[in-house]
Formats: C-alpha cells, structure tokens, sequence
C-alpha cells in the first residue's frame, strides 16, 4: 500500500507536547458535550467509509483517541471527525479524548494536517483551508507554509486554484481533473 502524502510536520510539529501521549493524558468524554469543529476543511464524507468505521468502532471501539479543546458548554472538536461521526453511528455514548486547550489558528492548522495524514483532502478543500488561515488570521504564504510544513510555492499554488472557475473546481474535486 502507498504512503499518502501529508503536509511535511505532522501534528507532532503543530503540537509538540502531544508527541507522547500517555494512559493517563486520555479521558472518556461524552459525545453529547462535543461540537463540531468550525475549522473543519473537510466537506464531504464517503458513507459507506464511515459504516465501515461505525461497524469497527462497535466491535472494537475507538482505537484512537480524539483531540478536543474545552469550551464553556462542553468540547470543540480538533481532531477526530470521522472518528466520532462513526462512534455516534454505532450507538457508543462516550470516546476517548485528549483535552488540550488550543486558539482557533492551531485548531484550523491541526484540522488541516490531519485530514491530509487519514484521509487525502481533495486540492480544493485544501486550498479553502489555507485560504481560511490566511484570511482568518492574516497568515502571508510563507506563514502558512512553514506551518503546516510545505514550500511557499506549493501553497501559492494552492491558493490559485480557487480563482478557477467552479466547473473546473468541480472537476478537481470529482478527481475528473489533477493538478497536474
């Protein structure tokens, strides 16, 4: 099976003190108290993908812990969508969670880079969450490259792809059309 590509640093980079994650870092929380990112890049999600992580997740649970940050109702959602998205398919009423407190820059960086390590973001999700970074945050191309760990020029190049117009967008999000 082929490696997919990631965006260079990993989350490790983004959020160092999270490189060792023990035991006792992890917390079951209720599903009930955990909102969804706002950051979130990824639009779309492939049903029969998440019943088959549903379907695991009842048989095995959540191998996996997600990554949340506190709110004054409950938890916002980091990392993990899919995760529990499925968990919530398969009936469970809590999963495991590492709480970290992060600002919304971190959150939307961490969202993108682990999108792109599970599950490859098509090039327009990913040129609309640099966007977002760069617009929400007054990120230059340079920032957001050394961010989330690529060349300036890839991110440019991203970036670009947004002035196409929307039926060649649509092409490269169907994957009829590569960047190439």
């Amino acid at each position: 099976m082929a490696k997919r590509p990631s965006l260079g640093r990993g989350l490790a980079a983004l959020l160092p003190a999270a490189a060792v994650v023990t035991a006792s870092d992890i917390q079951e929380i209720p599903l009930s108290q955990i909102s969804s990112n706002p950051y979130q890049p990824r639009l779309k999600f492939v049903e029969a993908e998440l019943n088959e992580l549903a379907e695991s997740i009842g048989r095995h649970g959540v191998l996996q812990p997600i990554l949340v940050t506190p709110t004054a109702t409950g938890y916002q959602l980091v990392a993990g969508e899919r995760r529990v998205l499925a968990s919530r398919r398969a009936g469970r009423e809590t999963i495991p969670a590492q709480i970290r407190q992060l600002d919304d820059r971190t959150v939307l960086a961490v969202a993108l880079v682990e999108n792109v390590q599970r599950a490859e973001l098509d090039p327009i999700e990913k040129a609309r969450a640099l966007a977002r970074l760069r617009e929400e945050f007054g990120a230059t191309q340079e920032d957001l490259a050394q961010e989330i760990g690529v060349s300036r020029a890839q991110v440019a190049n991203l970036l670009r792809l947004l002035a196409l117009p929307s039926a060649v967008q649509e092409a490269l999000q169907a994957g009829d059309l590569s960047l190439g």
